[in-house]
């Protein structure tokens, strides 16, 4: 079922990421942040 459009040039034809994405990193910190936050309001 491969797809009839031609790829871009800097598109790899497998997906693979050697490093983390920074969005990951970032979702990672906001998250935490989120849960001290709730910690010190519920005590």
């Amino acid at each position: 079922m491969g797809s009839a459009k031609q790829r871009p040039a800097h598109v790899p034809e497998d997906n693979v990421y050697p490093r983390m994405h920074w969005m990951v990193i970032l979702t990672y910190v906001v998250a935490i942040g989120a849960i001290t936050l709730l910690m010190q309001g519920a005590s």
